[in-house]
């Protein structure tokens, strides 16, 4: 399960932010893949499963213009993180995988072509970096 929906950035300064804001980062960027990922593990039986989730940057540093979104990556990568020690032993590979830049979307024009934007990836790219940690060897795995 992967979610890399970029919620607004918020207010400009920490000290004019909202709690609306906040949630909103939480609501986007975390429990977009929380719920979905807590129902789906109730159904499965766990057979060659992953969980990769996409994280970015911002889940490792803090900035004021982009607060919301950060502390949304953050409760990700730490959610990845938790999932990983409690699943790895069972023989789920959880990730967190850190692709920062915008994704182009399908639809939009030129989206299939490489982008002349470096802050930009494409769909095939991060779909391609998913599949390479879900086949890895189980020796390239970090020990959970």
């Amino acid at each position: 399960m992967t979610a890399q929906i970029r919620t607004p950035f918020g207010s400009d300064s920490v000290l004019e932010l909202k709690q609306a804001e906040i949630q909103e980062g939480l609501d986007v960027n975390f429990f977009s893949v929380f719920n979905p990922t807590q129902a789906a593990l109730q159904l499965t039986t766990y057979k060659e499963l992953a969980i990769i989730n996409v994280g970015a940057t911002a889940s490792l540093q803090g900035w004021p213009d982009v607060l919301p979104f950060c502390i949304g990556k953050v409760a990700l990568r730490t959610y990845s993180q938790a999932l990983a020690r409690e699943l790895g032993p069972k023989g789920i590979h959880v990730a967190h995988l850190v692709i920062d830049g915008q994704l182009a979307r399908p639809t939009s024009p030129g989206s299939r072509k490489t982008p002349t934007d470096r802050r930009i990836n494409t769909f095939d790219a991060a779909t391609n970096a998913m599949v390479f940690y879900k086949y890895q060897e189980r020796s390239l795995r970090p020990p959970t």
